[in-house]
């Protein structure tokens, strides 16, 4: 089994169209051309360049508790790191991942898996690596990291957290910071699923945060 490390941002509910557009924003381009709707609980459509199962078809918000699976690429200001992982250790014939806009270098990153698990009052957007060299490069990207961590301010997000596998999460914006908690205690309640019940998950993680 290789390393899947992911960014996992937390938000309230009412939140999602902002962290979603957001989102959006650091995906746009490089596949502007696959435009997924998103039919949230007012009935209103946004139009995001997500994928979901390989298929473009609407996608609804959950009304409480829930889970949309999907897939993006997203790009990223060009630190050392990125530098490595986009230009440098490439396979032969592989083209570099790097994109200037604005006059500023971008690296291209992906496949990155974004699970949205909503509950009623808050919701986790998690951002996994497809591989082990990405999950490597999530860590030793201070652009990523940073990126990540604008995307919380800009939406007047909650927190955020980096699950690289282990008894503890590194927090997003001190790495030198940890948090401890049992995640297996918070799996939602219900013998026909393994959702976990991000409510109590979240207020958990305020709490050892004290926020």
């Amino acid at each position: 089994m290789g390393l899947d490390y992911s960014f996992k941002l937390y938000t309230q509910r009412d939140k999602i169209p902002q962290m979603l557009t957001a989102v959006a924003g650091i995906a746009t381009p490089y596949v502007e051309r696959q435009n997924i709707p998103f039919i949230l609980n007012d009935g209103t459509q946004i139009l995001l360049p997500f994928s979901s199962n390989f298929k473009m078809e609407p996608v609804s918000i959950p009304s409480g508790i829930g889970e949309i699976k999907l897939k993006t690429s997203l790009v990223f200001p060009l630190d050392e790191a990125l530098y490595q992982y986009c230009v440098v250790d490439l396979i032969v014939g592989q083209e570099p991942m790097v994109v200037e806009i604005d006059g500023c270098q971008y690296g291209y990153v992906g496949t990155i898996y974004l699970t949205i698990t909503t509950g009623n009052k808050y919701v986790e957007l998690s951002f996994t690596a497809a591989t082990s060299r990405m999950s490597k490069l999530f860590l030793a990207s201070t652009s990523i990291q940073s990126t990540f961590q604008k995307l919380l301010s800009q939406t007047n997000g909650i927190l955020g957290i980096i699950d690289i596998e282990e008894d503890e999460y590194l927090v997003l914006g001190d790495l030198n910071r940890t948090i401890s908690i049992d995640f297996e205690g918070y799996i939602y309640d219900d013998e026909k699923s393994l959702l976990i019940d991000i409510d109590r998950w979240t207020e958990a993680l305020l709490s050892k945060l004290n926020i």
